[in-house]
């Protein structure tokens, strides 16, 4: 299968786990309800083509399925507005819609379901055990199933101990003439390091 991507750029909150018993339809939670902590726009789990548009009852609201190139299909849920276009492209960075409250939904939240070989609702009285061609989307997330569960937390403009000694270490030694210590380098301050390094040992 391919690498899927939370559908938020931005600390997500899990408001209730895939797969715990419920008055649903089938019995079960069939999804994953997440709740974006600020940003509130819903980007696809994985490219593909955005196969259909309300095409699964009014439950869900304004949604949205995209295929993607495993044969899987995800769902997007309760959006408050919707982005796309049947047919349509779609890639990491493209906007399905807006968190919201559409259909079936106490308050504003992401339901998304993942789908072996197309959408299929499960029967009544199914556990998610017998209904394998629905996948946990915590798990393809690769993150814990568990309601309240922060993801993506903000990361804040401090640099860690190791870039502040690399960078005085760079400083010391001529390498770089920068006074700014952080994570990550530009391309040209990568440059200058390699190029620093090859006059170094003579390369």
């Amino acid at each position: 299968m391919i690498p899927y991507k939370l559908p938020y750029k931005g600390k997500v909150k899990i408001s209730l786990p895939f797969g715990i018993s419920g008055s649903w339809a089938c019995g079960w939670h069939v999804g994953l309800d997440l709740v974006g902590v600020g940003n509130k726009t819903i980007y696809p789990v994985a490219a593909g083509t955005v196969k259909s548009i309300n095409a699964h009852g009014a439950s869900y609201g304004n949604h949205v399925t995209v295929l993607h190139g495993d044969g899987t299909e995800s769902l997007y849920a309760h959006l408050a507005n919707i982005s796309v276009k049947k047919g349509g492209m779609v890639t990491l960075d493209s906007p399905i819609g807006t968190e919201g409250a559409t259909g079936n939904a106490s308050g504003s939240h992401l339901h998304i379901e993942i789908h072996r070989n197309g959408y299929r609702y499960p029967p009544k009285k199914s556990t998610p055990a017998n209904c394998t061609w629905v996948l946990n989307p915590a798990q393809m997330f690769g993150i814990e199933n568990k309601k309240g569960v922060v993801i993506g937390m903000a990361k804040t403009n401090e640099p860690s101990a190791w870039a502040k000694e690399a960078w005085q270490w760079a400083k010391d030694n001529k390498i770089l003439d920068g006074t700014r210590p952080k994570d990550n380098i530009t391309r040209e301050e990568l440059a200058a390091v390699a190029w620093s390094l090859a006059l170094m040992f003579g390369k």
